[in-house]
């Protein structure tokens, strides 16, 4: 039987088809494949996608060390930011460290696990977009996650996925974000508690990873759970009963995460560490440098808003038209099916045709005008009387969403792009478009007599290009990955950098001493965790952010203190934050000090830090 929920669903969609009759089995298979179809869909194309980028997910030497080394030595026993320097919150390190522990310490691990973690985000997600849309449009938003998101590599450096990410603080904090609205959703269906409760302790888990996670996740609960209110209209004891649960459940896990801290370092340093990168950031420059600027659209603002109105011109130049023709074909009729096709196929011709033209990396570019738009709707007509309930539901459901996906996508918000940091803080709002794209519009055309079909066939057109066209470039950074580095569980493919590292791994492992300390400047702790050499100072991390976070005069101290063994020098340029080189742009310091306590005794490719030419460099403490 059709449920309540498919009965109250707007005109136009998939789902409103009618109840199977008793006796009809041939009605009851049709109906179990379109009830299933999707979630196979999703199913298949998420192990072809996994089959696809096997052991390409990492990045050789950029960011994705930090996350195996961190929670290596949380494993060995040393504890987060008394032993090693740390950015963020505790709850991912000390998470990843778990999985070592059950499972055995290897990047297969990690990846394994974070593969399991991806799952449940994607039934999340097909849960919720399937309450506020419908199945078709729900699979597609997921096919689109798993597709271009969940295991895309859209540029040369690797991490930017949900297997291997540059942050696992950035994905654990949308799994956990997206559980906390999951909770939200549920207790405005069955009135429990318990839910409001799921939800408080999903945000403030969701507080010990990342600010900007926690913020735009916080956000959207408080924005929901003021909905609730407002709909619901509840006594003044329910709502303080409402509130309390919910701001008792969001402390409670910071809580805990202090006791745990004072128990391995002094209380008023656990307080301060326990707000991770809170209290690291804050109190910093680090939000002024050209790399962040750049990455939110602010170092040229106006040539941004121009380029976001001409692709907000180009999406009504391409889509308009064909809605206007939707509404105009009232007559029922098997030339409308005919008129979609022609439609569908035309536009599909006319992106093909023009594929190479287009700039696909620029195509997210008006998501925040768009998600804003979406937002203000949905809330407008939540706070309006009357209504079928559970449309009103799915519409809460619907603000809270959008409210979450244009908060993360503040750190993007005039440069917004689905690669880089936009696998994870664009993913919500682009799945919010496909959404509408997909369901909402079609709805908005069926319920004013016209042929949503029309309009629905051009967008899934569209979709299944730019899927395509994103698809084809994560093909191409797999094949670019051709040099095997480790082995055993600790395998992955890279790139041709990857030549010099498995080298300087050789010459590592025959030179340095399993019990010897290793340091890796300016970038590279990788070599760290795959060759098992431990980093004796607390920082892991040589960039210009870390120099400025923590200071170059105590890192220089660290060094004092605790000389390392071994020093690596790894090419690294660093144009992006501003200085090029370390050691002759910043950091010069903690560059001379290594001069003057070091002598060379490995050199792999070319010298690294002087020219363009890709170098390591293996160095041993003059006293050995």
């Amino acid at each position: 039987m059709e449920s309540k929920e498919q009965r109250s669903r707007p005109q136009g969609r998939l789902s409103e088809a009618g109840p199977p009759r008793a006796g009809a089995p041939a009605d009851n298979t049709v109906s179990a494949i379109r009830r299933w179809a999707g979630p196979a869909a999703i199913v298949v194309a998420g192990f072809v996608m996994l089959y696809w980028s096997w052991r390409a997910w990492p990045d050789v030497l950029v960011d994705f060390g930090r996350e195996l080394y961190v929670p290596w030595q949380l494993a060995q026993g040393k504890v987060l930011y008394a032993d090693i320097a740390y950015l963020n919150g505790p709850l991912s390190p000390y998470l990843n460290a778990l999985w070592f522990r059950i499972f055995g310490v290897s990047i297969l691990t990690l990846a394994l696990c974070n593969i399991c973690l991806l799952a449940v985000l994607v039934g999340l997600v097909f849960h919720l977009f399937n309450r506020i849309s419908g199945r078709l449009a729900a699979s597609c938003a997921c096919l689109t996650l798993v597709t271009v998101f969940a295991f895309g590599q859209l540029i040369s450096v690797g991490n930017y996925n949900f297997v291997c990410p540059y942050s696992h603080e950035l994905t654990h904090g949308l799994i956990l974000c997206t559980t906390a609205i999951t909770c939200l959703s549920t207790y405005h269906r069955r009135r429990r508690l318990l839910w409001v409760a799921g939800a408080g302790l999903a945000v403030g888990l969701t507080f010990l990873t990342k600010v900007e996670v926690f913020l735009a996740g916080a956000l959207a609960v408080a924005v929901g759970l003021g909905l609730i209110i407002w709909i619901e209209r509840p006594g003044r004891r329910r709502t303080v009963q409402l509130l309390a649960m919910f701001i008792a459940s969001v402390l409670l896990p910071p809580a805990i995460a202090l006791v745990l801290l004072s128990t391995a370092i002094p209380a008023s340093e656990a307080l301060h560490a326990m707000a991770g990168s809170w209290s690291s950031l804050l109190g910093s420059d680090l939000v002024s440098m050209d790399f962040y600027r750049k990455g939110m659209g602010l170092l040229d603002a106006g040539a941004n808003l121009k380029l976001m109105l001409a692709w907000i011109g180009g999406y009504l130049v391409l889509f308009l038209p064909i809605g206007v023709l939707s509404m105009f074909l009232r007559r029922p009729g098997a030339y409308r099916l005919t008129v979609a096709l022609i439609v569908s196929l035309g536009v599909a011709a006319v992106l093909l045709w023009n594929l190479h033209e287009i700039e696909w990396r620029k195509l997210a570019m008006p998501w925040p005008v768009f998600v804003g738009v979406i937002c203000v709707i949905s809330f407008v007509k939540v706070i309006r009387r009357g209504g079928d309930s559970e449309a009103r539901s799915r519409l809460m459901l619907t603000c809270i969403l959008s409210v979450f996906a244009l908060a993360l996508l503040s750190k993007m918000v005039l440069n917004t792009r689905l690669y880089h940091y936009g696998f994870a803080l664009a993913m919500p709002a682009t799945l919010l478009i496909v959404v509408a794209l997909v369901e909402w519009i079609p709805a908005f055309i069926a319920n004013r007599g016209g042929y949503a079909w029309v309009f629905r066939g051009a967008v899934l057109a569209v979709l299944i290009v730019a899927v395509f066209v994103h698809v084809q470039r994560s093909h191409e950074v797999y094949n670019s990955k051709t040099y095997p580095v480790a082995s055993g569980a600790d395998l992955f493919r890279a790139d041709e950098r990857s030549h010099a590292v498995n080298t300087m791994l050789g010459e590592i492992q025959a030179r340095v001493p399993p019990d010897a300390t290793l340091v890796v400047l300016p970038e590279g702790v990788m070599i760290n965790y795959l060759t098992r050499r431990i980093n004796p100072t607390p920082y892991v991390n040589f960039m210009p952010p870390e120099l400025m976070v923590f200071g170059e005069e105590r890192m220089l101290a660290a060094f004092q203190a605790r000389p390392p063994d071994y020093v690596v020098l790894v090419h690294k340029d660093t144009s992006e934050y501003g200085p090029r080189f370390f050691g002759r742009d910043y950091g010069q310091k903690l560059y001379e000090w290594i001069r003057e306590n070091y002598h060379p005794i490995s050199l792999i490719g070319a010298t690294p830090l002087q020219t363009d030419q890709f170098g390591i460099l293996l160095l041993e403490a003059s006293g050995r």
